[in-house]
């Protein structure tokens, strides 16, 4: 690459891998009966489980995802159905291990790349 004269660059024949941070600055929600959320920060991660709102952090590398949710409020779900979601919900996210994106939709991953859960852009 080369740049005016006075920011000149080149790039040498060494190989390199450019990484990109594809889920940084997106909102998603899930497609089941309980609306759950996903939201990606530059290693921050927001989500609702569908009673509460959890915060923690997300590392991605190529297309491989974990997420830690570290902290969570605790108000009460209003019936079981929420909040039996809410525990498969945070269940779920200790199990992620990779997602593709695809058709506007986040497709989350086990460590087999079974899929977990399919949501849409927010």
């Amino acid at each position: 690459i080369r740049l005016s004269p006075n920011r000149q660059k080149t790039m040498s024949s060494t190989p390199f891998i450019l990484a990109l941070a594809i889920l940084s600055g997106t909102e998603w929600v899930s497609t089941g009966p309980v609306e759950q959320t996903l939201s990606f920060e530059e290693g921050k991660l927001a989500t609702h489980t569908g009673c509460n709102r959890a915060f923690g952090d997300y590392a991605e590398s190529g297309a491989q995802l974990t997420l830690n949710v570290v902290g969570m409020t605790k108000m009460a779900c209003m019936d079981d159905a929420r909040s039996n979601a809410e525990q498969d919900w945070l269940e779920l996210t200790k199990k992620v291990a990779g997602f593709k994106v695809e058709n506007g939709e986040l497709i989350l991953t086990d460590a087999d790349g079974q899929s977990l859960a399919t949501l849409k852009s927010k």
